[in-house]
């Protein structure tokens, strides 16, 4: 990789960002306002509204998920009892 950083004069986040390509491994992308906690001091009502909603999704997709594993862990245990 070296090599191809020298010979193309491309720095080190390009040449990553293509074996990430190339490799079809990138990581997940985080978008800036989707960290958490944000900064509660400067949102309007409307943002803060609209923030809450989708912190009440996210609450529900992950005990949506909670379940699901408590099911499958649950259906394993008694298959292994038997």
């Amino acid at each position: 990789m070296r090599e191809l950083l020298l010979k193309n004069q491309i720095d080190f986040k390009s040449a990553k960002a293509y074996c990430y390509h190339m490799f079809d491994d990138l990581p997940p992308s985080r978008k800036d306002n989707s960290e958490f906690p944000r900064d509660l001091e400067n949102m309007s009502l409307h943002e803060l509204e609209t923030y809450m909603t989708e912190l009440q999704n996210e609450m529900s997709r992950v005990q949506a998920d909670i379940e699901s594993k408590k099911a499958s862990q649950e259906a394993a245990a008694s298959a292994f009892k038997s």
